[in-house]
Protein backbone atom coordinates (compact mmCIF):
# COMPACT_ATOMS: atom_id res chain seq x y z
CA UNK A 1 0.00 0.00 0.00
CA UNK A 2 1.26 3.49 -0.87
CA UNK A 3 1.54 5.67 2.21
CA UNK A 4 -0.08 9.10 2.49
CA UNK A 5 3.37 10.56 3.18
CA UNK A 6 4.66 9.18 -0.13
CA UNK A 7 1.68 10.65 -2.03
CA UNK A 8 2.40 13.97 -0.34
CA UNK A 9 6.02 13.89 -1.52
CA UNK A 10 4.90 13.17 -5.11
CA UNK A 11 2.38 16.03 -5.10
CA UNK A 12 4.95 18.41 -3.66
CA UNK A 13 7.44 17.43 -6.38
CA UNK A 14 4.88 17.94 -9.18
CA UNK A 15 3.89 21.37 -7.89
CA UNK A 16 7.52 22.42 -7.51
CA UNK A 17 8.29 21.30 -11.08
CA UNK A 18 5.85 23.78 -12.69
CA UNK A 19 7.96 26.38 -14.55
CA UNK A 20 8.35 29.50 -12.46
CA UNK A 21 7.33 31.80 -15.30
CA UNK A 22 3.94 30.09 -15.59
CA UNK A 23 3.38 30.16 -11.86
CA UNK A 24 4.25 33.85 -11.67
CA UNK A 25 1.95 34.69 -14.56
CA UNK A 26 -0.96 32.70 -13.15
CA UNK A 27 -0.64 34.46 -9.77
CA UNK A 28 -2.18 37.63 -11.20
CA UNK A 29 -5.24 35.73 -12.40
CA UNK A 30 -6.68 34.08 -9.30
CA UNK A 31 -9.66 31.68 -9.59
CA UNK A 32 -13.01 33.43 -9.53
CA UNK A 33 -16.56 32.45 -8.71
CA UNK A 34 -19.18 32.26 -11.47
CA UNK A 35 -21.67 35.11 -11.75
CA UNK A 36 -25.32 34.45 -11.02
CA UNK A 37 -28.17 35.78 -13.14
CA UNK A 38 -26.15 36.43 -16.31
CA UNK A 39 -27.23 34.59 -19.46
CA UNK A 40 -24.06 33.46 -21.23
CA UNK A 41 -23.45 31.57 -24.48
CA UNK A 42 -20.13 30.26 -23.16
CA UNK A 43 -19.07 29.26 -19.62
CA UNK A 44 -15.96 30.96 -18.23
CA UNK A 45 -12.99 28.60 -18.52
CA UNK A 46 -9.60 30.39 -18.35
CA UNK A 47 -7.09 29.82 -21.14
CA UNK A 48 -3.85 28.37 -19.67
CA UNK A 49 -0.96 30.82 -19.64
CA UNK A 50 1.17 28.75 -22.03
CA UNK A 51 -1.72 28.68 -24.53
CA UNK A 52 -2.17 32.46 -24.22
CA UNK A 53 1.50 32.89 -25.09
CA UNK A 54 1.19 30.52 -28.06
CA UNK A 55 -1.88 32.37 -29.39
CA UNK A 56 -0.13 35.74 -29.27
CA UNK A 57 3.00 34.23 -30.80
CA UNK A 58 1.05 32.70 -33.71
CA UNK A 59 -0.55 36.08 -34.41
CA UNK A 60 2.90 37.77 -34.23
CA UNK A 61 1.52 40.46 -31.93
CA UNK A 62 3.62 43.63 -31.64
CA UNK A 63 3.30 47.09 -30.15
CA UNK A 64 1.53 48.24 -33.33
CA UNK A 65 -1.43 45.90 -32.78
CA UNK A 66 -4.88 46.35 -31.27
CA UNK A 67 -5.94 43.01 -29.78
CA UNK A 68 -9.64 42.30 -29.21
CA UNK A 69 -10.48 39.32 -26.99
CA UNK A 70 -14.06 38.12 -27.43
CA UNK A 71 -15.33 36.60 -24.20
CA UNK A 72 -12.35 37.99 -22.29
CA UNK A 73 -13.06 36.35 -18.90
CA UNK A 74 -10.46 37.63 -16.44
CA UNK A 75 -8.69 39.68 -19.13
CA UNK A 76 -5.53 37.60 -19.29
CA UNK A 77 -5.08 37.63 -23.08
CA UNK A 78 -5.25 41.40 -23.64
CA UNK A 79 -3.30 42.03 -20.42
CA UNK A 80 -0.54 39.68 -21.57
CA UNK A 81 -0.57 41.27 -25.05
CA UNK A 82 -0.10 44.69 -23.46
CA UNK A 83 2.47 43.71 -20.85
CA UNK A 84 4.67 41.39 -22.93
CA UNK A 85 4.19 42.71 -26.46
CA UNK A 86 3.32 46.40 -25.95
CA UNK A 87 0.00 46.07 -27.79
CA UNK A 88 -3.21 47.88 -26.99
CA UNK A 89 -6.15 45.69 -26.12
CA UNK A 90 -9.92 45.54 -25.70
CA UNK A 91 -11.68 42.76 -23.80
CA UNK A 92 -15.40 42.14 -24.30
CA UNK A 93 -17.56 40.03 -21.98
CA UNK A 94 -21.25 40.02 -21.10
CA UNK A 95 -20.56 39.15 -17.45
CA UNK A 96 -20.10 42.26 -15.22
CA UNK A 97 -18.11 40.24 -12.67
CA UNK A 98 -15.61 39.24 -15.32
CA UNK A 99 -15.28 42.86 -16.45
CA UNK A 100 -14.69 43.98 -12.87
CA UNK A 101 -12.12 41.24 -12.40
CA UNK A 102 -10.39 42.12 -15.68
CA UNK A 103 -10.00 45.75 -14.64
CA UNK A 104 -8.55 44.70 -11.29
CA UNK A 105 -6.09 42.38 -13.03
CA UNK A 106 -5.07 45.16 -15.44
CA UNK A 107 -4.31 47.45 -12.48
CA UNK A 108 -2.27 44.71 -10.82
CA UNK A 109 -0.30 44.21 -14.06
CA UNK A 110 0.22 47.96 -14.56
CA UNK A 111 -1.34 48.14 -18.03
CA UNK A 112 -4.51 50.20 -17.44
CA UNK A 113 -3.36 52.80 -19.98
CA UNK A 114 -3.13 50.17 -22.72
CA UNK A 115 -6.29 48.10 -22.19
CA UNK A 116 -9.99 48.60 -21.69
CA UNK A 117 -12.88 46.25 -20.98
CA UNK A 118 -16.46 46.43 -22.24
CA UNK A 119 -19.51 44.68 -20.81
CA UNK A 120 -21.28 43.80 -24.03
CA UNK A 121 -23.05 41.13 -26.06
CA UNK A 122 -20.45 39.66 -28.43
CA UNK A 123 -22.93 39.54 -31.30
CA UNK A 124 -23.42 43.31 -31.07
CA UNK A 125 -19.74 44.17 -30.75
CA UNK A 126 -17.90 46.61 -32.99
CA UNK A 127 -14.47 45.11 -33.70
CA UNK A 128 -13.56 47.16 -36.78
CA UNK A 129 -10.40 48.66 -35.30
CA UNK A 130 -8.91 45.28 -34.32
CA UNK A 131 -5.75 44.04 -36.01
CA UNK A 132 -5.85 40.80 -33.98
CA UNK A 133 -8.92 38.99 -32.59
CA UNK A 134 -8.65 36.20 -30.02
CA UNK A 135 -11.39 33.81 -28.93
CA UNK A 136 -12.03 30.90 -26.60
CA UNK A 137 -15.71 30.26 -27.22
CA UNK A 138 -17.45 27.18 -28.68
CA UNK A 139 -17.77 25.85 -32.23
CA UNK A 140 -21.41 26.92 -32.40
CA UNK A 141 -20.58 30.42 -31.13
CA UNK A 142 -17.62 30.74 -33.51
CA UNK A 143 -19.95 29.97 -36.42
CA UNK A 144 -22.39 32.63 -35.24
CA UNK A 145 -19.51 35.11 -34.91
CA UNK A 146 -18.08 34.33 -38.35
CA UNK A 147 -20.32 36.68 -40.42
CA UNK A 148 -19.62 39.55 -38.00
CA UNK A 149 -15.87 39.00 -38.23
CA UNK A 150 -15.86 38.77 -42.03
CA UNK A 151 -18.08 41.82 -42.47
CA UNK A 152 -16.25 44.10 -40.00
CA UNK A 153 -12.59 43.14 -40.02
CA UNK A 154 -10.18 44.55 -42.57
CA UNK A 155 -8.29 42.17 -44.88
CA UNK A 156 -5.10 41.08 -43.18
CA UNK A 157 -6.56 41.04 -39.67
CA UNK A 158 -5.43 37.94 -37.75
CA UNK A 159 -7.82 35.74 -35.80
CA UNK A 160 -6.71 33.15 -33.23
CA UNK A 161 -9.06 30.68 -31.54
CA UNK A 162 -8.30 28.36 -28.64
CA UNK A 163 -9.71 24.82 -29.12
CA UNK A 164 -12.53 25.64 -31.55
CA UNK A 165 -12.48 26.18 -35.32
CA UNK A 166 -14.88 27.97 -37.70
CA UNK A 167 -16.36 25.15 -39.73
CA UNK A 168 -15.86 25.47 -43.50
CA UNK A 169 -13.48 28.38 -43.03
CA UNK A 170 -10.31 26.33 -42.73
CA UNK A 171 -7.49 27.83 -40.67
CA UNK A 172 -4.36 29.15 -42.36
CA UNK A 173 -2.32 27.55 -39.60
CA UNK A 174 -2.85 25.49 -36.45
CA UNK A 175 -0.95 24.18 -33.46
CA UNK A 176 -1.93 21.03 -31.59
CA UNK A 177 0.62 20.94 -28.77
CA UNK A 178 -1.33 20.05 -25.59
CA UNK A 179 -4.37 22.12 -26.69
CA UNK A 180 -5.40 23.14 -30.21
CA UNK A 181 -4.96 26.71 -31.44
CA UNK A 182 -6.30 27.83 -34.84
CA UNK A 183 -5.11 30.83 -36.87
CA UNK A 184 -6.73 32.71 -39.77
CA UNK A 185 -5.91 35.78 -41.83
CA UNK A 186 -9.05 37.64 -42.96
CA UNK A 187 -9.04 37.59 -46.78
CA UNK A 188 -10.07 40.40 -49.09
CA UNK A 189 -13.01 39.67 -51.36
CA UNK A 190 -11.41 39.07 -54.76
CA UNK A 191 -14.44 37.39 -56.34
CA UNK A 192 -15.94 38.57 -59.61
CA UNK A 193 -14.89 39.57 -63.11
CA UNK A 194 -11.79 41.75 -63.48
CA UNK A 195 -10.58 43.46 -66.68
CA UNK A 196 -7.38 45.13 -67.82
CA UNK A 197 -5.28 45.87 -70.91
CA UNK A 198 -1.62 45.35 -71.70
CA UNK A 199 -0.86 47.33 -74.83
CA UNK A 200 -3.21 46.05 -77.51
CA UNK A 201 -4.01 42.87 -75.57
CA UNK A 202 -7.23 42.59 -73.57
CA UNK A 203 -7.44 40.48 -70.43
CA UNK A 204 -10.31 39.28 -68.27
CA UNK A 205 -10.08 37.35 -64.99
CA UNK A 206 -13.06 35.43 -63.61
CA UNK A 207 -12.39 34.52 -59.98
CA UNK A 208 -14.44 32.32 -57.66
CA UNK A 209 -13.70 32.45 -53.93
CA UNK A 210 -14.69 30.52 -50.79
CA UNK A 211 -13.12 32.17 -47.78
CA UNK A 212 -9.35 32.34 -48.56
CA UNK A 213 -9.53 29.61 -51.25
CA UNK A 214 -9.79 30.91 -54.82
CA UNK A 215 -9.76 29.58 -58.37
CA UNK A 216 -10.58 30.89 -61.79
CA UNK A 217 -9.53 31.64 -65.34
CA UNK A 218 -7.75 34.41 -67.20
CA UNK A 219 -8.89 35.18 -70.73
CA UNK A 220 -6.31 36.68 -73.13
CA UNK A 221 -7.65 38.02 -76.40
CA UNK A 222 -10.68 35.72 -76.17
CA UNK A 223 -8.79 32.54 -75.18
CA UNK A 224 -9.16 31.27 -71.57
CA UNK A 225 -6.45 29.72 -69.42
CA UNK A 226 -6.75 28.28 -65.89
CA UNK A 227 -5.22 30.17 -63.00
CA UNK A 228 -2.60 28.08 -61.17
CA UNK A 229 -1.04 28.31 -57.71
CA UNK A 230 -3.65 30.85 -56.64
CA UNK A 231 -2.81 32.31 -53.23
CA UNK A 232 -4.87 34.86 -51.33
CA UNK A 233 -3.57 36.17 -48.00
CA UNK A 234 -5.21 39.27 -46.60
CA UNK A 235 -5.30 41.80 -49.44
CA UNK A 236 -2.49 40.10 -51.41
CA UNK A 237 -3.30 37.96 -54.46
CA UNK A 238 -0.83 35.92 -56.51
CA UNK A 239 -1.25 33.33 -59.27
CA UNK A 240 0.36 31.94 -62.43
CA UNK A 241 -1.06 31.62 -65.92
CA UNK A 242 0.49 29.58 -68.73
CA UNK A 243 -0.54 30.52 -72.25
CA UNK A 244 0.69 29.97 -75.77
CA UNK A 245 2.95 32.59 -77.38
CA UNK A 246 4.03 31.36 -80.77
CA UNK A 247 5.36 27.81 -80.54
CA UNK A 248 6.42 28.00 -76.87
CA UNK A 249 4.23 28.22 -73.78
CA UNK A 250 4.83 31.25 -71.59
CA UNK A 251 4.24 31.36 -67.83
CA UNK A 252 3.27 34.72 -66.40
CA UNK A 253 3.34 35.31 -62.62
CA UNK A 254 0.86 37.84 -61.28
CA UNK A 255 1.09 39.54 -57.88
CA UNK A 256 -1.18 42.31 -56.70
CA UNK A 257 -2.78 44.18 -53.85
CA UNK A 258 -6.59 44.36 -53.69
CA UNK A 259 -8.05 47.71 -52.73
CA UNK A 260 -11.84 47.84 -53.08
CA UNK A 261 -12.64 47.48 -56.79
CA UNK A 262 -9.07 47.57 -58.07
CA UNK A 263 -5.95 45.40 -58.08
CA UNK A 264 -2.49 46.91 -58.58
CA UNK A 265 0.67 44.89 -58.92
CA UNK A 266 3.15 43.41 -61.35
CA UNK A 267 3.27 40.71 -64.02
CA UNK A 268 6.54 38.88 -64.51
CA UNK A 269 7.29 36.39 -67.25
CA UNK A 270 9.93 33.67 -67.10
CA UNK A 271 12.55 36.09 -68.32
CA UNK A 272 12.58 39.82 -68.15
CA UNK A 273 11.51 42.48 -65.68
CA UNK A 274 8.09 42.78 -64.14
CA UNK A 275 5.60 45.17 -65.70
CA UNK A 276 2.85 47.10 -63.95
CA UNK A 277 -0.57 45.51 -63.80
CA UNK A 278 -3.84 47.20 -62.84
CA UNK A 279 -7.30 45.60 -63.06
CA UNK A 280 -10.79 46.87 -62.30
CA UNK A 281 -13.67 44.71 -61.11
CA UNK A 282 -16.79 44.81 -63.25
CA UNK A 283 -19.74 46.27 -61.39
CA UNK A 284 -22.22 43.75 -59.99
CA UNK A 285 -19.94 40.69 -60.20
CA UNK A 286 -18.68 40.53 -56.60
CA UNK A 287 -20.08 37.67 -54.49
CA UNK A 288 -20.09 36.75 -50.81
CA UNK A 289 -17.15 34.50 -50.01
CA UNK A 290 -18.96 32.49 -47.31
CA UNK A 291 -21.72 31.34 -49.68
CA UNK A 292 -24.47 32.90 -47.57
CA UNK A 293 -26.76 35.91 -47.64
CA UNK A 294 -26.87 38.85 -50.03
CA UNK A 295 -24.18 40.14 -52.37
CA UNK A 296 -21.79 42.46 -50.50
CA UNK A 297 -21.57 46.19 -51.15
CA UNK A 298 -19.06 47.02 -53.85
CA UNK A 299 -15.98 48.86 -52.66
CA UNK A 300 -16.50 48.00 -49.00
CA UNK A 301 -13.08 46.35 -48.76
CA UNK A 302 -14.51 43.71 -46.43
CA UNK A 303 -14.80 39.99 -47.13
CA UNK A 304 -18.63 39.91 -47.13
Amino acid sequence: MISKRYIGYVLAFLIASVPARYAAAESIFSPSAPSAGVKKDVPFVPTPTEVVERMLSMAKVTGRDIVYDLGCGDGRIVITAAKKHGARGVGIDIDPERIKESKENARAAGVTEKVRFLQQDLFKANVREATVVTMYLLNSVNLKMRPLLLSQLRPGTRIVSHSFDMGEWRPDDSSTLSQSVYYWVVPANASGRWKWKNGKEKFEMQLRQKFQQAEGTVTRNGVSFPMKNVRLSGDRLSFNVQYAAGKKPVTASFTGKIAGESIRGTIKKQSGKGVAWQARRERGTVQRIDGEGETPTAGSGRAI
